[in-house]
């Protein structure tokens, strides 16, 4: 059986404090979390698991625009 990870992006990769004013690049996104998106680096290469995206934002984005930013904030 394949190992699979469902994720949300925000307060998973996204973590400001409701709070606390967002930067918004021009994709829309935040910065992600660099230390989680470390610990997710690392999940997946000891899991060698899937990526399920479950966030309402895939809705208005294509899986190549996903992957675009998912690859930019490596």
């Amino acid at each position: 059986m394949k190992n699979v990870i469902l994720i949300d992006i925000d307060g998973v990769f996204i973590t400001t404090p409701a709070w606390k004013s967002d930067i918004l690049h021009t994709d829309g996104y935040s910065d992600f979390n660099a230390q989680a998106v470390e610990n997710f680096n690392e999940l997946i290469s000891k899991t060698n698991a899937e990526l399920w995206l479950t966030s309402s934002r895939s809705i208005n984005k294509s899986l190549k625009e996903l992957n675009e930013i998912f690859k930019k904030e490596k």
